[in-house]
């Protein structure tokens, strides 16, 4: 989900999905549809099987008609993190949550 600010504080909201292709403790490499709204150092909140957390966007690239978007996440610990390590078949240990 990418939050535009407009005019006079009013925040407009708008889903993009995405597919994750990787994830660290720190942030994710996703995939997104080629013509998504996005920027260099845009914030956005990420939710994940309900639980939200927020990232900036790093990096952007275009590539077989998609386009990779590199986050980092601005929480230490994203609460939909142990969330993506089991699907992606990872196992996350406690030292990664602290």
């Amino acid at each position: 989900m990418i939050q535009q600010r407009k005019r006079f504080g009013r925040v407009k909201e708008l889903q993009i999905e995405a597919e994750i292709r990787d994830v660290s403790v720190s942030g994710a490499l996703l995939a997104v549809r080629s013509d998504a709204p996005l920027g260099i150092g845009q914030g956005c909140d990420l939710e994940i099987s309900g639980d939200r957390g927020r990232a900036w966007v790093r990096r952007l690239a275009s590539e077989g008609g998609e386009l990779l978007c590199g986050v980092e996440f601005m929480d230490a610990r994203p609460a939909f993190l142990p969330t993506v390590y089991q699907w992606l078949g990872r196992e996350l240990d406690d030292s990664q949550m602290r």
